[in-house]
């Protein structure tokens, strides 16, 4: 099984919701790999922490994704 591990600087707004406890904007990654974002832990700084739930092939794997913050608007 390959590795989906991977690490990289996502530019731009992600909207929180407290209430599902995740974003409601899918940030960009290869087509099919994202179907969910949780926030694992946050740091005050430089960023997030992130776990994304993503299905393939009726698998689900679990790919750690870091995002340092780059403008809040």
């Amino acid at each position: 099984m390959e590795d989906l591990s991977t690490s990289g600087t996502i530019c731009g707004t992600l909207r929180w919701n407290e209430g599902t406890r995740s974003f409601t904007n899918k940030p960009h990654l290869p087509i099919n790999t994202v179907v969910n974002v949780i926030v694992k832990k946050i740091n005050c700084s430089p960023g997030f922490e992130v776990l994304f739930l993503g299905s393939r092939v009726n698998h689900y794997n679990e790919i750690p994704f870091r995002f340092p913050v780059c403008n809040s608007t």
